[in-house]
């Protein structure tokens, strides 16, 4: 009985190399959220940044095939002169964009597309 034991541990071994998944589940796609105040301040994920900081982070999420969830404050009004910049951004890395009402609607709030 004894003899058997190593080709059932190298059977049991195997077995265990074989059913480990090949390729890792890949990491959810990244959403950013822009947003554009009336008073012409910009949020990405509800932290104040420049113009300039912006960039950095949409090359990442356009690398990593994410998407961009748009707000502006008070959207029938007069837009401030920065949401042109950002919108331009946005369309230079090539970045899908949903326009939400708010952050808080159902779909913007839990990252449907």
């Amino acid at each position: 009985m004894y003899k058997f034991l190593p080709a059932l541990l190298a059977l049991a071994f195997s077995a265990c190399l074989t059913t480990a998944p090949k390729n890792p589940p890949k990491a959810a796609a990244p959403i950013l959220r822009v947003k554009v105040t009336q008073a012409g301040a910009v949020l990405l994920n509800g932290r104040a940044v420049s113009l300039d900081e912006l960039d950095q982070p949409l090359a990442d999420a356009a690398s990593a095939q994410g998407k961009v969830f748009y707000y502006r404050e008070n959207p029938e009004g007069e837009a401030p002169p920065v949401w042109r910049a950002v919108m331009d951004k946005i369309i230079d890395h090539r970045l899908p964009m949903r326009l939400c009402k708010d952050f808080e609607d159902d779909d913007c709030k839990h990252g449907v597309p």
